[in-house]
Parts: C-alpha cells; structure tokens; sequence
C-alpha cells in the first residue's frame, strides 16, 4: 500500500498551482451549470406530479402530517391512507367541495391515522368545526364516539 507523503504532495502543489487553480474554477463552472439545469428540471418535474390526483394527495398528506407534529399528535398519513378514503360527504353524502376532517380532533385527544379521518364537504365540516368549538365552550371534552350525521345533530 501506498504511503500518503504530504511533503510530496505539498510541493507538486507550488509546482502547478496555477494549472490546479485553472482546473478547479472549471471545474466549479461547469458543475454550477449542470447543478442549475438539473434543478430547473427538478422543478418541472416536482411541478407536473403536483398536478396530478396522487401528488395533490401527496401535498394534503404532507400538510396534515407537519400540522400533526406541530400539535404533538401521534400517527402519520399516507397517500395511501388517503386513496383508501371514500370520495362522499360522511355526513351528508355529497361529492362536491370535500375536505378531509379528524373525526376526533387532536385538541380532543385524536390522532393523524387513517382510522381517525373522513371527508367531509365544506358546509358540514364548518358545522362539524363550530359544534366542536361549542362543546369546548360548554366544557364537554369527550364527543362520543358516533355517527357523523348524528354528531353534526348534537348540537
């Protein structure tokens, strides 16, 4: 095996500092280039799957995963988890203006898990929202574990 001699290499280097200086500005330019061209077409691409159903999924999974951090609530979401999700209202049946809603929110305790999610249509989930916000006010903590329809009838 070769010894490394930095004596050696030290001297090659005042030798052909100039021709080494001249390689590595070049080196460094044309990597820049390549880096810049690469990550525009990073960007077309991450651009194009967003448009698509699965990266908007992708967005709205990522979105609610980093809001769950931010309230230390337990569980993680997955396009999958997503996907697997019926395309209705839970409370009303509609297909238009859907949301995804923690059945049990995570000021209630509830968790980021499948298992925790529906979709509901904008109308039922503000309703959904606003009786949630009365029971607190009222010092209900627990909202029972029932049907949607007949939670958004609590109130």
């Amino acid at each position: 095996m070769k010894q490394y001699d930095h004596i050696k290499r030290r001297e090659y280097y005042r030798k052909n500092a100039e021709r080494i200086k001249a390689y590595n500005r070049k080196w460094r330019k044309n990597l820049y280039r390549a880096s810049e061209k690469h990550r525009q077409e990073e960007l077309e691409r991450i651009k194009s799957y967003h448009q698509t159903e699965r990266g908007k999924l992708a967005l709205s999974a990522g979105y609610m995963n980093t809001n769950a951090r931010k309230r230390a609530m337990p569980g993680k979401v997955s396009v999958d988890d997503l996907l697997s999700i019926d395309q209705e209202c839970a409370a009303c049946g509609s297909n238009k203006n859907l949301e995804f809603d923690h059945i049990v929110s995570a000021r209630d305790g509830g968790i980021n898990e499948r298992r925790n999610l529906q979709m509901l249509c904008v109308e039922c989930h503000k309703m959904k929202t606003k009786n949630e916000q009365r029971a607190r006010t009222l010092g209900i903590r627990d909202i029972p574990d029932i049907d949607p329809v007949e939670q958004l009838e609590l109130f």
